[in-house]
């Protein structure tokens, strides 16, 4: 390589010529000396042949002419070296021999280091910054450009002030003589811009666990509260009962309403609390799961005598399917993902709407959709509408955790759930399920 190689084959002409340009003068010069010691047809004096000196004659020119071309190609490529080095900028462009002697630089030298250009020829180029790996000992710069011609990495610079600052260092062969060139960048402005990144990103982080943290006291102070509310609304809730069972012959009929509400309030309030309790435990993978083959069909019917009351007050028509479909999972659970669904469609469906409950099933998965004829759902919402904790606009279009619990209970047993609408057009809920104990699949790729 020209940056490494101490001769070079550009060099060899001049050198050739030079050696039979000495000889020429030596066997002149011997000729000479010879003649005046004895008579010219003496047999000791030197003697060529006329034709093997005319011929080396024409050697030497052919050598000599070949060398100077050279020279003259070399001086071209020179000028337009320092022509190309002066035009550019900002960067730092210098041009060193083999012994790291800088020969050339552009005017961007004193504008990055603060040295004019003509201070630093001469100069090696540790003055100006310093490389480990160009004079350490496993040469790596060295070593990379026998390679593939060029190396670049990042060392350290030095001003004339002192200050030391960041360089990317791009180091190139040189393509006509040995030496190499040298592209020099100053990435002050680039190290400060990864350091904000990188002061961000550590910032965000302790941001995202201090979150985390919050959200698990948040759910730790949330599953305490409700689960003391559970003794006390359970014993509320016997007292209602026992109300009832006396009331008729002591309260008028509207005392009777007034109870009964606040005994169907009182029930409401406990199926909360349980879908409550019932999250914490699905998130925490505490909640046993009886599974089993089950007829998602018989599930959406019996689903459907919980939520007909509702149904017909609003003069709901709801159709459900009537042939077996085979699912995988625990009955009581998914149960009450129906119920929830079909609760959340009742709720958004206008009166004398419909809603239509389909299921079906392969030799993979078992599929039931729940749809209704109502507004329909925004797209920005759709994706949010599943979370435990979403924003207050999409309680709009759902009943609040009995969508969350629908996700998580699909889930545990291996499914997925998802929803299909257009605003204006109607929503369809929909959730698959394994169809036998050897499908189920669960989302990190594991098996039941």
């Amino acid at each position: 390589m020209a940056f490494t190689d101490y001769y070079r084959k550009d060099n060899a002409f001049l050198w050739t010529a030079l050696g039979l340009f000495i000889a020429f003068v030596c066997y002149r010069l011997a000729v000479a000396f010879l003649a005046m010691l004895f008579p010219i047809d003496d047999a000791l004096v030197l003697v060529v042949p006329t034709w093997l000196y005319n011929l080396l004659s024409l050697v030497l020119v052919a050598v000599l002419w070949k060398a100077y071309h050279r020279w003259m190609a070399n001086r071209a490529h020179r000028r337009e070296l320092e022509f190309v080095i002066r035009g550019m900028g900002p960067d730092v462009l210098l041009v060193i021999n083999r012994e790291r002697e800088i020969t050339m630089c552009n005017e961007a030298v004193e504008g990055v280091f603060g040295y004019r250009p003509d201070e630093v020829i001469g100069w090696r180029t540790d003055r100006l910054y310093f490389d480990r790996r160009l004079t350490g000992e496993r040469h790596e710069i060295y070593n990379r450009i026998r390679q593939v011609g060029f190396h670049t990495g990042f060392a350290k610079g030095r001003r004339r002030d002192g200050r030391v600052f960041p360089l990317e260092v791009v180091t190139g062969e040189l393509p006509y003589g040995p030496g190499a060139v040298i592209l020099i960048r100053d990435i002050t402005e680039r190290k400060q811009a990864e350091d904000e990144l990188i002061r961000a990103k550590e910032a965000a982080e302790q941001a995202h666990a201090e979150l985390a943290d919050l959200e698990k006291a948040r759910d730790d102070l949330t599953h305490m509260i409700v689960h003391d509310l559970k003794s006390p609304l359970t014993a509320i809730a016997g007292y209602l009962d026992l109300l009832m069972r006396s009331a008729e012959s002591k309260f008028d009929e509207r005392e009777l309403r007034f109870l009964n509400d606040a005994r169907g309030l009182t029930h409401k309030l406990s199926e909360m609390i349980h879908s409550l309790l019932d999250l914490r435990r699905l998130q925490t993978k505490d909640l046993p799961l009886d599974a089993h083959i089950c007829d998602l069909a018989a599930l959406a019917r019996e689903a459907l005598h919980t939520t007909a009351p509702d149904a017909e007050s609003k003069n709901i028509t709801v159709a459900v399917p009537a042939l077996p479909t085979l699912a995988f999972c625990d009955a009581g659970v998914i149960r009450r993902v129906i119920v929830n669904l079909l609760n959340n469609a009742v709720k958004f469906t206008p009166e004398r709407g419909s809603i239509r409950v389909h299921a079906a099933a392969d030799e993979n998965t078992a599929r039931l959709s729940v749809s209704d004829s109502g507004c329909g759902i925004p797209a920005e919402y759709q994706e949010k509408i599943f979370e435990q904790f979403a924003q207050l606009e999409i309680r709009e279009f759902s009943t609040g955790l009995g969508l969350t619990f629908c996700k998580l209970a699909v889930e545990a047993h291996g499914g997925c759930i998802g929803l299909d609408s257009r605003e204006g057009a109607g929503s369809t809920f929909w959730f698959e399920l394994p169809a036998s104990p050897d499908r189920v699949r669960f989302s990190d790729g594991t098996e039941a």
